[in-house]
């Protein structure tokens, strides 16, 4: 629960920065955040998109989302696109590699 509680705080004070989710450079740091903290917390939360909902209970050293609810539904919207995205890949990527795989 540390890691997913980590990770989603690196993940919206750097989406709150400017950062998207990308293939290069920072973006790229932010969507690993990002997929690592989904991963973790599909193991312990039933919801696929269990991610976005902890950004509105988020308490950073007493803060709440950075620069208040408007800045949070955006934060929220690029969480959600991302772990939609990531559902994506995963769905079409884990049956092609069980095919694939030598076991």
């Amino acid at each position: 629960m540390r890691v997913v509680a980590d990770h989603i705080r690196a993940t919206t004070f750097l989406i709150a920065d400017g950062v998207i989710p990308s293939n290069e450079w920072r973006g790229y740091v932010l969507r690993k955040i990002m997929r690592r903290a989904m991963r973790h917390a599909s193991t312990w939360v039933s919801p696929r998109r269990s991610c976005t909902s902890l950004v509105r209970v988020l308490d950073a050293n007493g803060r709440r989302v950075p620069r208040g609810p408007p800045r949070a539904a955006m934060i929220e919207k690029t969480i959600l696109a991302e772990e939609n995205r990531f559902e994506a890949v995963l769905t079409e990527g884990l049956p092609a590699w069980k095919r694939r795989s030598p076991r």
